[in-house]
């Protein structure tokens, strides 16, 4: 049975195995990050520590996942996990900070599961990626959402979750089975991580700002909507 094939509930090894890495890990001013482990950045969590380091960041393209106005001259790119709680809470202030904005900013959603902590986070990413692929970029954002409710709501990790979420968001759903045992949406996944370690990031959320494609700031972490706002108020006129 090959690797593709296997989007099943955790073997009980990998749960014990997660354990021990989770004594790595380091959590630190709203960043979960991870410390040396196999295929994931090597540092401790820290930002990327100068605007220089951030050239190599993958201009935003049609490929990516937008919020808001596409054509806005500040945009907020994120690389986030999908089972990150930090994560998880930032994703509510980006709701806000839309809503203060509105299409005054935009928002690129990019891919960094740190799989040593969050096994089924690069799954749950691949998933978004064949959301995107059958349904477009707001078939991305239906998924995401309704998945997030799932998994808010107290469901588990599951190969049917998964399923039965792209249904309800009106994508078929032996196309979306298809999909996740095909090898583009991995690739996706690899592409987004591959720059985000690239660049120096090392922890999710972490936040690139770009002023007319250009970055011009970080969120280091899950900040606050107040502290968010004192950075984005420099750059939206």
């Amino acid at each position: 049975m090959n690797e593709k094939t296997k989007i099943f509930l955790i073997p009980g090894a990998i749960i014990i195995a997660s354990v021990v890495i989770a004594a790595a890990v380091l959590v630190s001013g709203g960043v979960i990050s991870i410390k040396s482990q196999p295929s994931q950045p090597s540092q401790p969590s820290q930002a990327a520590d100068s605007l220089s380091a951030l050239k190599g960041l993958k201009p935003v393209d049609a490929k990516d996942h937008v919020l808001g106005n596409a054509s806005a001259k500040v945009k907020i790119v994120e690389f986030s996990d999908m089972d990150c709680p930090y994560c998880k809470r930032f994703n509510a202030t980006i709701d806000e900070l839309l809503t203060t904005y509105g299409d005054k900013i935009a928002v690129v959603y990019r891919h960094f599961p740190l799989t040593a902590l969050h096994p089924n986070a690069k799954t749950e990413a691949e998933a978004t990626e064949c959301a995107a692929k059958l349904a477009g970029n707001e078939g991305f954002w239906t998924y995401f959402k309704k998945y997030e409710a799932e998994i808010a709501g107290g469901e588990s990790f599951s190969n049917d979750l998964l399923l039965s979420t792209a249904e309800s968001a009106g994508i078929n759903r032996a196309d979306f089975a298809a999909c996740l045992q095909s090898d583009e949406p991995s690739e996706l996944v690899k592409e987004d991580a591959d720059n985000a370690t690239k660049i120096g990031v090392t922890g999710t959320p972490f936040s690139v700002i770009l002023l007319n494609g250009k970055p011009v700031d970080t969120i280091e972490g899950a900040y606050p909507i107040e502290a968010v706002k004192a950075k984005l108020d420099q750059y939206v006129k």
